[in-house]
C-alpha cells in the first residue's frame, strides 16, 4: 500500500500540487497585467480610438488613437460637429498619402480639435462644407508635403468659411513643392480667420514657395486677425509669404503679433500680401519682417476702391532685402492711404513711408 505517515496515499501529494498550481499562475498573470497597464500608463501611450454620437447636438466625439477619420469610427451625416479629443489624449496618424480628418459630409460642416494630427503627402485636416465649414484647432497638425496640394489644414465651403487656430499648424517640406500650411476659401460667402496668441501658423520649404495662411473669397469679403505667430520660409527664386488675403470684396487684415517671411536666393518674401476688389485696409500693432531679394512689409492693393494701410504706434516693420518696400497701398481706381505712427520701420534700401508720415496718392487709368 503506497502511503505515508499522514496515512494518506501519495498520490494526494500530486493532488496537492495540482490544485495550488493554477492558484500561482492566476497570481502571477494578475501581477503581469497589472505591471503592463501601469508600464502603458506611465508611457503616456495611447489608447484605441472610440467615438461616441450626440443625436440631439448631432456631435461626434472621438478620443483615443486613430488612423483617419472618419474612416470606421462613424458615420458622418449633413450638418455634422465633429469633437477630437475633448475628454482624452488624441491622435490622428494615417498612412502616407491618406487625409487625417476627411470631414467633407454636406451642410455645415464643424470640426473642433485638440488632438495630435500628423500626416505625410495628404492634408492633415480636409473640410468641404456646401453651406458652411468651420475648424476650431487646439491641438497640433503638421504635415510633410511630399505630395502637390498637401496642406496642413484644408477649410473650403460654398459659404462661410470660419478658421479659430489656438494651437500649432505646420506644413513642411524638403522637395520642390509649394507648401501652405492653411488654406481657407468660400465660392459664395465670406471668409474669416483668427490666429489667437496662443496659435502658431509655420509653413516651411527647402526647395519650393511657402505660404503660411492663404485665405480667398471668391465673392466675398475676407478677414484675418492675427494675435499669435505666423511665419513662411521657401527655396531660392520662389515666394514666401505670410499672410495672404484675397477677396472679391473687401479684404481685411489685423497683426498685433508676428509675421516673419523668407525667401532664398531671388526670392520675394512678403509680410502681409491683402488683395481687395473694392477694398484693402491692413492695420498693424505687432511685428512683421521680410528677408529676401525683394521684400514687402505690407503689400495692399485694391482695384476698385479704397486700400489703407495703418501702422500704429506699436508697430514694427522691418524688410531686408535689395528690392525693399516696407509699406504699398495701391488703389487703382480709387484711392490710396498709408498711415504710419511708429518710430521703428526699416526698409533696407528703401522706404515707402517715412516714420510719422501721412501720405495719400490716386492712381487712374
Amino acid at each position: 500500500m503506497n502511503s505515508n505517515k499522514y496515512g494518506r496515499p501519495n498520490s494526494s501529494r500530486i493532488t496537492r500540487t495540482y490544485h495550488l498550481a493554477p492558484t500561482t499562475r492566476a497570481i502571477r498573470a494578475a501581477l503581469a497585467i497589472s505591471m503592463t497597464m501601469l508600464a502603458l500608463g506611465g508611457s503616456g501611450a495611447a489608447l484605441a480610438g472610440t467615438c461616441s454620437n450626440d443625436a440631439t447636438a448631432n456631435t461626434e466625439s472621438c478620443d483615443g488613437a486613430f488612423t483617419n477619420l472618419p474612416g470606421a469610427s462613424f458615420v458622418p451625416v449633413a450638418d455634422l460637429t465633429l469633437v477630437l479629443g475633448g475628454s482624452a489624449p488624441t491622435s490622428v496618424t494615417p498612412a502616407a498619402g491618406t487625409v487625417g480628418i476627411d470631414a467633407s459630409w454636406g451642410g455645415n460642416v464643424d470640426v473642433i480639435s485638440h488632438a495630435d494630427i500628423t500626416t505625410a503627402g495628404a492634408d492633415g485636416i480636409h473640410e468641404y462644407g456646401s453651406t458652411s465649414a468651420t475648424l476650431d484647432n487646439y491641438g497640433s497638425i503638421t504635415t510633410h508635403v511630399t505630395a502637390a496640394g498637401a496642406n496642413a489644414a484644408d477649410i473650403s465651403a460654398y459659404g462661410d468659411v470660419t478658421v479659430v487656430n489656438g494651437g500649432d499648424i505646420l506644413a513642411y517640406g524638403t522637395g520642390s513643392y509649394a507648401v501652405t500650411a492653411v488654406t481657407a476659401y468660400s465660392s459664395h460667402g465670406n471668409v474669416s480667420l483668427d490666429n489667437l496668441d496662443t496659435g502658431t501658423i509655420t509653413a516651411n520649404s527647402t526647395g519650393g514657395s511657402a505660404v503660411a495662411v492663404n485665405t480667398y473669397a471668391k465673392i466675398g469679403s475676407v478677414n484675418v486677425t492675427n494675435e499669435g505667430a505666423i511665419s513662411a520660409t521657401s527655396g531660392n527664386y520662389v515666394s514666401a509669404t505670410g499672410i495672404n488675403a484675397i477677396a472679391g470684396d473687401f479684404a481685411s487684415v489685423t497683426n498685433s503679433g508676428s509675421i516673419s517671411s523668407a525667401a532664398g536666393n531671388y526670392g520675394t518674401a512678403t509680410g502681409i500680401h491683402a488683395v481687395g476688389l473694392n477694398s484693402a485696409t491692413v492695420i498693424n500693432s505687432g511685428n512683421i519682417t521680410a528677408n529676401g531679394s525683394s521684400g514687402y512689409g505690407i503689400n495692399a492693393y485694391a482695384s476698385d476702391g479704397l486700400a489703407t494701410v495703418s501702422n500704429t504706434v506699436d508697430g514694427t516693420i522691418t524688410v531686408n532685402a535689395n528690392n525693399a518696400t516696407g509699406i504699398r497701398a495701391d488703389g487703382y481706381h480709387g484711392t490710396s492711404y498709408v498711415y504710419n505712427a511708429a518710430t521703428s520701420m526699416s526698409p533696407r534700401p528703401v522706404a515707402s513711408t517715412p516714420a510719422r508720415r501721412l501720405s495719400a496718392s490716386r492712381r487712374r487709368m
